[in-house]
């Protein structure tokens, strides 16, 4: 396929054909016919076609003298072997001077696998006309041009030479609901930027020591105190010994005279 002749006008035939630049068309260059009364596109690759498939085919086309009033296009199916087929059509008119888009859609035939598009009608020997953009597609309806240097377009083989991909484009609002999301994370992470997150609540078990430094404000649990021994006064010493206090302040014994057995339990610490 050589849609646009960007780069020469192989497969392009019928009467006398020349590549020219041109204005006025989607593309730059076209196949300027000055003799003979039709033209034939070039043909798509062999398989492009599938039988009970529609297809339409297209070209933009300018009558530079006088306007064309009774013009037709036809696709001519083509088998395996290259053999043309089948012809079905529809009519066109030009005005002069004035670019137009014909077009014909058929449903491709048992044992058609490629196909071109013919322009008849034209005694290009009074009126030379330009012809390009040619666009053979899938479709039942006349859709807009593209070759593979149109936008979301692909050349499938060699640029300009070949078929083309368009990428299909949807439009509008997608409403989606996403899962929530579950991140394990391991490492370091750095915030180089503006970060904004509303992060959940974490929770965290430590286990190890934990040292203080500075001002401590603690509230120590009770101690309670079980003294179990002797308390002697240091000899030569007399007198009553000073009451043993508890964590509340309330006397634990009072000792006098001999010993009284206590038991020291400790239940907190600092």
């Amino acid at each position: 396929m050589n849609p646009a002749l960007s780069v020469d006008a192989s497969g392009w035939g019928g009467g006398t054909v020349n590549r020219v630049s041109v204005t006025g068309f989607e593309r730059s260059t076209a196949a300027q016919y000055t003799a003979g009364s039709f033209a034939s596109t070039a043909a798509t690759d062999t398989g492009a076609i599938v039988e009970g498939l529609p297809f339409t085919v297209a070209v933009a086309v300018r009558s530079n003298v006088f306007p064309v009033h009774s013009g037709t296009i036809y696709i001519e199916w083509l088998t395996s072997g290259g053999s043309g087929f089948g012809y079905p059509s529809a009519p066109f008119t030009l005005t002069a001077g004035v670019v137009s888009r014909v077009s014909v859609t058929a449903t491709a035939p048992s044992g058609a696998v490629a196909c071109r598009g013919i322009l008849d009608g034209i005694n290009f020997s009074v009126t030379p006309a330009d012809i390009t953009a040619a666009l053979i597609e899938q479709t039942s309806s006349l859709l807009d041009y593209f070759d593979g240097d149109s936008t979301s377009a692909i050349w499938d083989g060699v640029p300009g030479l070949s078929s083309s991909t368009l990428a299909d484009v949807i439009s509008g609002t997608a409403h989606l609901t996403l899962p929530a999301l579950t991140v394990d994370l391991a490492g370091t992470a750095k915030d180089p930027g503006h970060l904004a997150l509303t992060l959940p609540r974490l929770a965290m078990a430590a286990t190890g020591r934990v040292t203080l430094r500075g001002t401590l404000a603690a509230r120590l649990p009770a101690l309670t105190a079980d003294l179990s021994g002797q308390v002697l006064p240091p000899s030569g010493v007399t007198g009553r010994p000073p009451a043993l206090l508890s964590s509340d302040s309330r006397p634990v014994a009072d000792l006098a005279g001999s010993s009284e057995p206590l038991t020291i339990l400790q239940g907190g610490e600092a």
